[in-house]
């Protein structure tokens, strides 16, 4: 039996990168654009966008697109649209953050994105993470 869907592949389709300075990061923005499906061919398109804002420097953009496989349409048109761009972005974002580490490695350090379970995030309009760069480690709090 096959699975509901396969991944087809990952590419990405578009960077723009510039890191000035020690490059501390401000914020990273995780989004998707809308998403498409090809009723004829069976496959679900998303177009993953990730942007690191540096300090002193324009935001960089890492634009991907990915395909999957859809194999069962019972369990596709069961799914709504925002769950349906979240489980697919979450099997694709390991690809996304070896890139992004990858990319950013230099004499500074690399960005090294944290896991997150993405499953049922929605990302329409984006999901922002901020570092905190100066935090103190004051002991456990409950």
């Amino acid at each position: 039996m096959k699975p509901v869907y396969e991944i087809i592949g990952y590419q990405l389709i578009n960077l723009k990168y510039q890191r000035n300075g020690q490059g501390i990061p401000e914020f990273f923005k995780l989004s998707i654009k809308p998403s498409s499906f090809d009723e004829a061919k069976m496959l679900y398109i998303i177009q993953p966008i990730f942007e690191i804002k540096f300090k002193d420097s324009e935001s960089c953009l890492f634009e991907y697109t990915a395909a999957f496989k859809i194999n069962d349409l019972n369990w596709k048109n069961s799914m709504n649209k925002i769950n349906l761009d979240s489980l697919f972005l979450a099997a694709v974002f390991p690809y996304i953050r070896s890139t992004v580490h990858h990319v950013t490695d230099d004499f500074r350090g690399s960005i090294n994105l944290p896991v997150i379970d993405l499953r049922i995030a929605n990302l329409e309009k984006g999901i922002i993470f901020e570092p905190q760069l100066n935090v103190v480690n004051k002991g456990m709090k409950n």
